[in-house]
């Protein structure tokens, strides 16, 4: 967030004052944490969306809320390389609460070998 603050420090006098540098959320990380760092996030996103769709086949007729939790994420990562509304705190906060229910309810109760 450091980027928006700065940012007017370096602009000139008559210069308009900008909005969002970025376009889309993405771009955001890119500016502001590198790009290594976004296709690490991105990664990770990955790695947690197999988790999520690999425990909703594990469970069997209780799969909602763990696919639920992967669709989540496999919706959040095409938003945050198509628009900028990511950031934003309502689709934070639903973001949060369905990933909840999702990391929650996806541990089994049977032991899988």
């Amino acid at each position: 967030g450091t980027f928006g603050a700065v940012a007017p420090i370096y602009r000139e006098m008559d210069d308009p004052p900008s909005g969002s540098v970025a376009a889309t959320a993405a771009g955001a990380f890119a500016i502001e944490l590198g790009q290594p760092m976004l296709w690490l996030i991105t990664a990770t996103t990955v790695g947690f969306i197999l988790m999520l769709l690999r425990a909703s086949l594990q469970r069997g007729r209780d799969s909602f809320y763990s696919a639920m939790g992967g669709s989540c994420l496999i919706t959040l990562l095409l938003l945050a390389f198509t628009n900028a509304g990511l950031l934003g705190t309502a689709t934070s906060l639903i973001a949060a609460a369905a990933l909840g229910l999702g990391f929650a309810q996806s541990k089994s109760r049977t032991v899988t070998f």
